[in-house]
């Protein structure tokens, strides 16, 4: 079976579910958002770069969030006294 007749294989409910999770999965980050941005917990260097994130294009935010990871993240492991690990992966 071809790329192109598995694509055939795909039925009308299955395209709606698969556009249903997405919606739900934006649904559920534009939630945690703006919690966050509303809770006065947390700090305001976090709730500035979800500001200017919303406003950037994803895949800027993306590797802007994989840099932070990789130079932020053994730092402060180092700080806290915690052996440096690979950055986490989905």
């Amino acid at each position: 079976m071809t790329t192109r007749d598995r694509r055939h294989d795909v039925t009308p409910a299955d395209t709606w579910a698969r556009h249903e999770t997405k919606a739900g999965l934006l649904a559920a980050s534009e939630a945690r958002l703006e919690f966050i941005l509303g809770h006065p917990g947390f700090s305001d260097w976090l709730k500035n770069a979800i500001r200017t994130a919303l406003s950037r294009e994803p895949l800027a935010v993306l590797n802007d969030l994989e840099l932070l990871d990789q130079a932020l993240r053994p730092r402060c492991e180092i700080q806290l006294g915690v052996s440096p690990g690979p950055p986490n992966r989905p």
